[in-house]
């Protein structure tokens, strides 16, 4: 179902392991993310994982939370802004994805406490391309 291109949406997935993903739009307000859920560590959200230490703010990120509702582990996806570069917007935002993704893996492998096997890569890199899929659904609006 498409929906209208300037209104938030955050995506819900489940995952074979204990762990959930969610993935926002940039239309998501760091408020409505506020709201819906917590860092890992039961800590209040702040605004430092939106941006670096100059306060220019990352085009996506990727963090541990906790939904508040529920306290399920989750890994957000969070799309900031459209890359200063631009060389071409489709290609720049299937990269950020790319870009993302790879996090979204690394960080749900970190916590369910496995290594990536280097010997046996098919796994990782089905498991990338799904989590890009998802990612890309959710920012390209589809």
């Amino acid at each position: 179902m498409k929906q209208d291109n300037k209104k938030s949406r955050i995506d819900y997935y489940e995952t074979p392991y204990e762990v959930y993903l969610a993935i926002a739009n940039k239309y998501t307000t760091f408020e409505e993310l506020q709201e819906i859920f917590t860092y890992s560590d039961g800590a209040e959200l702040d605004d430092h994982f939106l941006h670096d230490s100059d306060g220019h703010p990352y085009q996506g990120v990727t963090v541990s939370v906790k939904r508040k509702s529920d306290n399920r582990q989750f890994i957000l996806v969070k799309y900031i802004s459209d890359t200063s570069v631009k060389v071409d917007k489709l290609l720049d935002i299937i990269n950020l994805a790319d870009h993302e993704a790879c996090h979204v893996l690394l960080d749900l492998y970190k916590t369910i406490g496995t290594d990536v096997d280097l010997d046996n890569q098919e796994h990782f890199a089905y498991e990338h391309a799904y989590i890009t899929c998802l990612i890309l659904k959710n920012w390209l609006n589809k």
